[in-house]
């Protein structure tokens, strides 16, 4: 009810044109902000590294000739300056001189993101890399030559850079970190320290106008913004009224974090990616709240400390990769190392040491974003994946000598953004065997506005007729499914769940899942009532196939897997037909789309259906092992989840 009252007073201010009144207040020459952020690069002990050197020149050579990889993905050429309302995808001029509240993304029929990518600034941090550890003093340059022309080009409220408060946070704490790094620079004059001050000024007008829309929504775009505004109030003195925004952007940040983040490490978009975005901007309070004495308005610790419990126990060492779950956007607030977008362990050594714990990586490139912020991860020997936070939680963690796999199913205290209840990722020596597909993009032609939402494209069982929730638009889901985890069970390495759900729009739909884990060897078993339905499985493209009967064998470089199901079983690599467009596509980060393999198992005649994953070369399951499993499934008690783990006689539960 609160979030329907704070929407409503933003459509009424703003159909009503009390935002536009409110902005022809706002001075369009601020006063000096009087910054006192500086940030010190002396801990960024890289400049020895010549080969770090080199890549960060180079990356800004790629910038300054036009081209940035959107969303860590694919190159665009952009132009430098940046051309700030040129659609980088398809070349359409967007506009620049009507009031933002009059836009919406719909209308323009591009996918705006893709400019707003440009606008956030994001790539300052890639100067800035070039400036402290290659000496380049012509990023510093650069940097203020991209920091003006954008002044010069996007008149205050006016044009799609006004259009979102957090794409205006986001470009403002971009702009505030670049100007603490570059605020000891020769190329700083008056004048730019100026242009600074006044879009530092007039970003936090126009966040602080919409702060109740952004806090109706319960996400990162509420979070986000009050760091912003917090951030720059705490850093700036001279900021008209600062105090009062201080405190509401600090009260704003308290509400955001107690609703935002679980206890089991969680957060409330259901997105790493969001997560990440959500725990940066956190990161970023921090170290402003040290370096200008001012208190934090809230305690962040036990939070870093769980995300870092949560996310290590799910991140492959090798790559730094998690699943690719629910919204994924490209969002990377501080790209400050060299390491690729999808790589976590930045932030993981980054929130490791901001809790004042060891992290559970070793000392490495990755521990450069934490020095950026005057941290310097207590690092371990070799990695070491923590143990997830107890209690309740959304994702049950499995975790082998060379494997991991993670079960979501419930509880739920956020809406969904994907319709993945009961999706099982698994990852086998480094290869994320069975994944989820991302999001590839929330505007485009049909059919791909935000399709890889849906549950169809989710590793869970589908059963016929029926959904795990109804869908309204890009993003909105009416159904909150929570499963109910009803056995677990372990003894020594082997651990069992099974969980079931209610198809919330088919009562008398039930599915049910159990998963069991002993060493690198992982079981599916699925149970569907009534009978009828399939269940889905996304794999690495190139997987062979082989079919034995009603078994199919699939054989990928690391891992090897079994399925038994009913007859109707089918795979294929690479994209579906016409009538299934958005199926066999993945999305490793936001716009960029690469082919992966797809099977669909048909259930057996008593609802059932077993999926095996192993690394290769170990054995594989035989009919009899099958139908012990469908009996655990079938009966679904703690009783037979015991007996699963702890057979008689010492045997290997899973043999």
């Amino acid at each position: 009810m609160r979030g329907i009252i704070r929407r409503t007073i933003y459509e009424i201010d703003r159909r009503g044109g009390l935002l536009v009144a409110r902005e022809r207040r706002v001075p369009r020459q601020g006063p000096s902000l009087q910054r006192t952020l500086v940030v010190d690069a002396s801990a960024v002990d890289l400049r020895a590294d010549d080969d770090r050197a080199g890549c960060a020149v180079a990356a800004v050579d790629e910038l300054l000739g036009g081209n940035l990889a959107l969303y860590g993905g694919a190159v665009s050429s952009i132009g430098w300056p940046p051309r700030w309302h040129v659609d980088p995808t398809t070349g359409r001029t967007l506009p620049d001189d009507v009031h933002w509240s009059t836009l919406s993304d719909a209308s323009m029929g591009i996918d705006v993101k893709d400019a707003w990518e440009v606008g956030r600034m994001g790539w300052l941090a890639t100067c800035a890399r070039a400036l402290v550890i290659a000496d380049d003093d012509r990023a510093a340059e650069s940097m203020w030559e991209a920091i003006e022309d954008f002044a010069l080009r996007n008149p205050p409220f006016l044009g799609i850079h006004w259009m979102n408060g957090q794409e205006v946070a986001l470009r403002g704490i971009a702009l505030l970190f670049a100007g603490g790094v570059l605020e000891p620079h020769p190329s700083t004059t008056e004048r730019r320290r100026s242009t600074l001050d006044d879009l530092v000024a007039t970003s936090v007008a126009r966040v602080r106008m919409t702060l109740g829309y952004a806090a109706s929504q319960r996400n990162n775009h509420y979070l986000v913004e009050a760091a912003f505004l917090w951030s720059a109030a705490a850093i700036s003195p001279g900021l008209p009224r600062g105090q009062q925004i201080e405190r509401i952007a600090g009260r704003a940040l308290r509400e955001a974090v107690v609703d935002q983040f679980g206890g089991d490490g969680s957060y409330a978009q259901h997105s790493f990616t969001y997560q990440r975005l959500a725990l940066h901007a956190l990161l970023w309070v921090r170290f402003v709240a040290e370096r200008t004495g001012h208190p934090l308005p809230c305690d962040l610790g036990s939070t870093f400390a769980n995300n870092v419990r949560l996310l290590g126990s799910l991140m492959d060492e090798s790559t730094g990769r998690l699943p690719n779950l629910g919204s994924n956007d490209g969002a990377l607030v501080f790209r400050l190392t060299g390491h690729p977008i999808g790589d976590f362990r930045p932030l993981l050594a980054h929130a490791a040491a901001a809790a004042g714990m060891q992290s559970p990586l070793p000392a490495g490139t990755w521990d450069e974003e934490a020095q950026w912020f005057g941290l310097q991860p207590s690092a371990s020997e070799t990695f070491t994946a923590p143990d997830p936070p107890t209690g309740p939680s959304a994702y049950h963690v499995f975790q082998g000598p060379a494997s991991r796999a993670m079960l979501r199913a419930g509880p739920l205290r956020h809406r969904l953004s994907h319709a993945d209840q009961l999706h099982l990722d698994v990852w086998i020596g480094g290869q994320n065997v069975a994944m989820d597909l991302g999001t590839y993009r929330y505007t485009a032609p049909t059919p791909w506005q935000n399709a890889l939402a849906a549950d169809v494209v989710h590793n869970v069982p589908l059963p016929s007729g029926a959904s795990q929730a109804r869908r309204r638009g890009r993003f909105f889901w009416l159904d909150w499914p929570e499963p109910t985890v009803v056995a677990r069970a372990e003894d020594g390495d082997a651990h069992v769940v099974i969980v079931e759900l209610t198809m919330p729009n088919a009562p008398s739909v039930t599915v049910r899942r159990l998963v069991a884990q002993h060493g690198d060897r992982y079981v599916v078993a699925d149970l569907l009532r009534p009978s009828a339905g399939t269940v889905r499985w996304n794999l690495p493209d190139g997987t062979t196939f082989t079919r034995i009967g009603d078994v199919l064998i699939a054989e990928g470089d690391r891992f090897i897997g079994q399925f038994f199901g009913g007859a109707e079983t089918t795979y294929r690599n690479g994209p579906a037909s016409r009538d299934d467009p958005t199926s066999g596509w993945a999305s490793p980060t936001y716009a960029t789309l690469e082919p992966v393999a797809v099977v669909q198992v048909g259930c057996a005649n008593d609802g059932t259906a077993v999926a095996v994953f192993a690394p290769t070369g170990e054995s594989l399951l035989d009919a009899s092992d099958v139908q012990q499993w469908r009996s655990v499934v079938v009966a679904g008690t703690s009783e037979a989840a015991r007996h699963a783990v702890s057979t008689p006689g010492g045997q290997d539960p899973l043999e």
